[in-house]
């Protein structure tokens, strides 16, 4: 487990540009705030600290320095004004880390001290045929500490693991609960019961089962690097079973993909009905040959995100771009429902699928908010007409991050945008639509 000092300097490394704008900025310590709650409740403290260190940083350092700060002070306030309490669950996370931090480095101490003593038991009954069992519990030790051996099985005598509770933390009834075993794919059924209970549904009830048949997922990367083919479906087995019914409300979710440097994205679970009901009401503005837009909303819960609402934003539309105004709204549809930002989904009402120089900005923006963030494109007049992308992770992300220019311009660089494969579209997950349009 990694030092206090050590957590807060991976909460400090971040990359933060004034380039950017405010707004996004706004959008970002939002984003950061939830997950560090999310994370406190779920009993990772040292995720939750880490993340609190950055929501603080951005806060108290980097964003007082940006030049959009005085046209958007509103937000700025309403934002530092929850810098109180946020000081108060570090210091409240500290405590119980330090509590976490001396039992590993106790059982460590202890692990090491019963190593010893099998390595000089080994050397005195080498000559005595009981050498290779010795060898195979020092094995054992080596690999996950006196927990993970069951020493009932050797005579040495018999013991009795001790359990000791594990630190407690000040927040509401709030215990911290074991780690369980993990799986790629949790039943989404309890998954959503959870996650989605406050929210009432027209289609009433929906089973849902993660089998092989109905999980769409991005395609694999392009052959031609710099123009991604559309998402096709897919079909993928899961990679281990569910979890038994009395251990899923812990399970979390895991995900083999992540980005082209190596770090780690969570699942994105997207409804596959999603599509058609933004296309239904994009057709007014298709017809007309004008773009539309939408925002991707949803939760994390159990190291996954499930994009439950779609927010049709006030907007600006010509026949190949869309800008969205009156933010002001959107944030407060977001905070009211306390959403992440997941992505955005747009038409190209004549041109095929696939993202603009204008698109990558945008995307952009949404990526520096959440790194698992997606585009998604429809193309009704084109086959394929339907993808889901992200900016690649390097190059794309840092390329255009350094990019000044404004409207369409070329982009000459190979591999900026791919499939976005760690999202999966899922048939008969639920979800709200809200068009703030009227």
């Amino acid at each position: 487990m990694l030092s206090i000092a050590e957590i807060a300097a991976k909460g400090l490394d971040y990359p933060y540009t004034n380039n950017t704008s405010f707004r996004v900025w706004i959008h970002v310590v939002g984003t950061v705030l939830r997950e560090a709650e999310i994370y406190r409740d779920d009993g990772d403290f040292e995720k939750a600290y880490l993340l609190y260190t950055r929501f603080a940083d951005l806060l108290l350092n980097k964003m007082p320095t940006h030049p959009g700060l005085k046209a958007n002070r509103a937000l700025f306030k309403k934002m530092t004004a929850k810098m109180p309490g946020v000081l108060q669950e570090m210091q409240q996370l500290k405590k119980a880390l330090e509590v976490q931090i001396a039992e590993e480095k106790k059982a460590e101490e202890e692990r090491q001290r019963k190593l010893r003593a099998l390595q000089k038991a080994s050397e005195k009954e080498r000559s005595s045929g009981t050498s290779s069992r010795i060898d195979d519990l020092r094995s054992q030790l080596g690999r996950g500490g006196p927990d993970h051996v069951n020493l009932e099985e050797y005579s040495f005598g018999r013991y009795e693991p001790r359990r000791e509770p594990g630190p407690s933390y000040e927040h509401g009834n709030y215990q911290q609960t074991q780690q369980q075993d993990t799986f790629d794919y949790p039943d989404l059924n309890r998954e959503l019961s959870s996650v989605l209970s406050p929210y009432v549904y027209e289609s009433g009830p929906i089973t849902l089962s993660p089998t092989a048949g109905d999980i769409r997922l991005a395609d694999s990367p392009p052959a031609v690097p710099a123009m991604p083919s559309a998402l096709q479906a897919t079909q993928q087995k899961p990679a281990a079973p569910a979890p038994p019914a009395t251990a899923s409300s812990s399970v979390e979710h895991t995900s083999r993909y992540t980005t082209e440097g190596g770090l780690a994205l969570r699942s994105l679970f997207i409804p596959a009905e999603l599509e058609a009901a933004f296309l239904k009401v994009a057709h007014a503005n298709t017809v007309k040959n004008l773009e539309t837009c939408g925002i991707l909303c949803g939760k994390l819960s159990r190291n996954a995100f499930f994009v439950t609402h779609l927010m049709i934003p006030p907007q600006e539309s010509t026949s190949d771009t869309c800008q969205t105004t009156n933010e002001e709204l959107l944030f407060e549809q977001i905070d009211e429902n306390d959403l992440f930002v997941l992505g955005w989904i747009h038409t190209h009402p004549t041109q095929t699928c696939f993202m603009s120089s204008v698109d990558l900005h945008t995307q952009n923006s949404y990526q520096i908010m959440l790194p698992e963030a997606v585009a998604l494109v429809c193309a009704p007049q084109h086959d394929p007409n339907f993808g889901i992308f992200r900016l690649s992770d390097p190059p794309g992300v840092d390329i255009i991050k350094n990019c000044n220019r404004g409207g369409f311009h070329p982009h000459t660089e190979d591999n900026i945008y791919n499939n976005a494969r760690h999202a999966m579209v899922k048939s008969g997950l639920p979800f709200s639509m809200k068009d703030l349009r009227s």
